[in-house]
């Protein structure tokens, strides 16, 4: 972009170094640029790459010369495995900025590593040799180069992915599952691993887990006659005294224990008077006969005594 007042080049900068004129186009470009590659610098942070990917990839439109952009975009390339992808953006960066451009350090570590070079291109030639079993209908050996490919290379997360794919074809869902969530833990937020992993579960029976790693064990159930209250219909609604309903929790109390002790200590009172009763009944009928016999002598021996 050029200044619109003297036609100088403006790089990565709106206001003009020669005229000093204040680009607001410019402005905002730089800005829109900056904002995105926040988001994906926080992404990042938070192992979401393939939205950091997303926010970075949006930063370079707006601004390709966004050298910190282009640069935290390899570094994640490199962190899924994807080593050219991560070298074509450091090249692009130092292009565009050759002094004070860290971009320039990362190449230089790579190539004063013949071995990491050698072992990446390694990795990208089983890849290959993967795909060319898959297309050939051959799963066998594209799982065992896969799995090749995921030992040398354990952050390669296109090749989790096809090997969870193989092994959801096979019908080995737990080995899957496995695979996938070693994928997982390198980009948490990847679109075709959850996608991946999703169908898994659902042909497997087991429950999801949500973002913080916890089973859905609860299922929501949508009740077909909600109750619904209406706001503002007039009526009014009062909540209660709770001195009143301390007193009245307190009189049944009372009613309750009155009516434990009639339950519990009448019945003993009136055993007992029971008993007391039967007892003198049983003394009144020992001494019974008694009376009986002095009384029969009485009306014995009454004629005699009249007769003397």
């Amino acid at each position: 972009m050029n200044c619109i007042k003297c036609n100088m080049p403006l790089e990565n900068v709106y206001v003009c170094p020669h005229c000093g004129h204040v680009d607001k186009v410019a402005k905002k470009i730089i800005y829109s640029s900056n904002w995105h590659y926040n988001q994906g610098l926080a992404k990042a942070k938070v192992r979401d790459l393939s939205g950091a990917v997303t926010s970075l990839s949006q930063s370079l439109k707006y601004n390709k010369r966004n050298t910190d952009a282009r640069n935290l975009l390899g570094l994640i390339y490199y962190q899924m495995g994807e080593i050219v992808a991560a070298l074509s953006e450091w090249v692009i960066s130092v292009h565009f900025q050759e002094r004070n451009n860290i971009a320039a350090d990362y190449i230089q570590a790579i190539q004063n590593n013949p071995a990491k070079l050698k072992a990446a291109n390694k990795v990208i030639q089983k890849y290959n040799l993967a795909l060319s079993y898959m297309q050939e209908n051959n799963a066998d050996l594209a799982i065992i180069e896969l799995k090749r490919v995921v030992n040398m290379s354990p952050t390669y997360i296109r090749a989790y992915q096809l090997l969870g794919l193989l092994y959801m074809q096979r019908k080995q869902y737990a080995a899957a599952r496995k695979v996938l969530m070693r994928a997982v833990k390198v980009d948490r937020n990847n679109m075709t691993t959850l996608r991946y992993l999703k169908e898994v579960n659902r042909l497997h029976g087991k429950p999801e887990k949500n973002q913080h790693g916890r089973k859905e064990e609860f299922m929501q159930i949508n009740d077909p006659n909600p109750i619904v209250i209406e706001e503002g219909s007039g009526q009014n609604y009062a909540d209660y005294n709770t001195g009143f309903l301390s007193f009245i929790n307190i009189l049944i109390g009372i009613v309750i224990g009155a009516a434990v002790i009639w339950l519990l200590i009448v019945p003993s009172i009136t055993k007992t008077k029971a008993s007391e009763y039967n007892q003198a009944v049983v003394e009144y009928s020992a001494r019974f006969p008694s009376a009986i016999r002095i009384l029969t002598i009485c009306r014995i021996r009454l004629p005699i005594l009249r007769a003397s």
